[in-house]
Parts: structure tokens; sequence; C-alpha cells
């Protein structure tokens, strides 16, 4: 765990909230995060039927918050794995209403639309729970 020197306010380009973090642990987060998304965006471009893609980057997601955790020095169970991923539920809805309306999109552009959508979110994401485990890590080596 870095010394309190170590630490300074990085603001990430995702969301735009403020984190305490050291350099290591941005440098950890945005290697985990980063081909995440990227790995969603290809699952986005999977259209073989409603929600076909939601299982697979729903497990991305999931590998993405048990990783981000242990950035933080937290030890997450599956069960609250889950339980964050809960916010990724709002994602997966917001995904399938914009592959709902890009599937008729001709000349594939939907699918890019649809990926670009896939990436966003798991950013945001991820970055939303780098902040959370970011504040739980401080709480809890301030307890």
């Amino acid at each position: 765990m870095p010394a309190n020197g170590e630490y300074k306010t990085f603001k990430t380009n995702v969301g735009g909230f403020t984190m305490n973090i050291s350099e290591e642990q941005k440098s950890r987060c945005h290697k985990i995060i980063h081909p995440a998304a990227i790995a969603a965006g290809g699952c986005g471009t999977i259209f073989i039927f409603p929600g076909s893609d939601t299982v697979p980057i729903t497990l991305l997601q999931l590998k993405m918050i048990h990783s981000l955790a242990k950035v933080f020095g937290l030890n997450l169970t599956d069960q609250a794995a889950k339980a964050t991923l809960a916010l990724a539920a709002a994602s997966a809805g917001g995904r399938q209403i914009v592959k709902t309306f890009t599937f008729w999109i001709p000349f594939g552009l939907g699918s890019i639309i649809s990926a670009s959508t896939a990436v966003g979110l798991t950013e945001l994401i991820g970055w939303t729970i780098a902040s959370e485990f970011a504040k739980e890590s401080t709480r809890a080596t301030a307890a």
C-alpha cells in the first residue's frame, strides 16, 4: 500500500469523477478496464438474436470487477461481485435498446453503433467501480 505522499488525485476521462489513487493503481486500472471495454465492443457486434451479447459482456464485466477489487486490495466474493454487477444490468438494458433500433441500420453501421455503446458503457462501469473501490480501500485503511 503506497504511503500518503504517493497518492494523488486523478480525474478520469470517463464520468468526470475524481479518485485518490497511486500512479500504479491508475495504470493497473487502465490495463484492466480498457481491454475489457474493447472485448465488450467485439461482443457488441454480435446480433444473432436479441440479447445474444448479454452473457459474454456480463462475464467480461464480472471478471473486470474481480480484477479491479484486487487492485485496491479488496476481497470480493462472487456474491458481492454479482451485486456490484447489478449496475451493469442497466447497461445491458441500454445496449439492448440501442441494438433493437440499430439492427435496421444498413451497411454495418448498426453494429458499429452497438459496439461503441458496449465499449462506452463498460468503460463507465469500470471507472465507476474503480472509484467506489478506491473509496472503500481508503475507508478500510483509515479504520
